[in-house]
């Protein structure tokens, strides 16, 4: 059969939302399969990618984590600007918030803001604040390797240095009392 009688399959935009209640009449608004795995889940502002339809369910995705399930109770919200796991930079915005490198690990709707927000984990250690769109910034990670900042006070911060200064004249006053 040709695509003149019949055409492709339309592809599906992926929406985004999340589930701030569960429903009063149990469970039947979840695949049989993932009850348990909801139960864990749900209610949660965490916002979920829905991108394609399984029989009456839609799959839903959070990170790793996938479900099906119907619409019931789902809250559509605008798509976020960073997913799970991507690598982002904080951006001091006039210093209201200290530079930070690390990866995303949630990404919630805040009701009080009306936006997405963002938690980041900085070498395996969970930031303490949310971040907005625009306290982040994308960054590309060097090829074939992690990116973080080191402390400026570790050996490997300063691997080298001696090396580059190696040669140049010193200056005794540098350092020293302006006179």
């Amino acid at each position: 059969m040709d695509e003149a009688t019949h055409p492709p399959p339309l592809k599906q935009v992926p929406k985004y939302g999340y589930y701030p209640a569960w429903p009063e009449d149990g469970d039947n608004w979840i695949h049989p399969e993932d009850v348990a795995l909801a139960r864990t889940q749900f209610p949660s502002t965490r916002i979920w990618r829905r991108d394609e339809e399984s029989g009456e369910f839609h799959v839903i995705r959070y990170g790793a984590t996938t479900l099906r399930v119907k619409s019931a109770l789902w809250q559509e919200v605008p798509e976020p600007d960073f997913q799970i796991g991507q690598l982002v930079e904080v951006r001091t915005r006039l210093m209201r918030n200290e530079p930070h490198t690390g990866r995303v690990t949630e990404v919630q709707w805040d009701n009080y803001l009306g936006q997405v927000v963002f938690h980041i984990q900085e070498n395996d250690r969970p930031l303490p604040n949310k971040y907005t769109t625009d306290d982040l910034k994308p960054v590309d990670p060097a090829e074939g390797r992690e990116f973080s900042r080191l402390p400026s006070d570790t050996p490997e911060a300063t691997d080298g240095v001696d090396e580059l200064t190696e040669g140049l004249p010193k200056d005794e006053k540098f350092g020293g009392p302006w006179t």
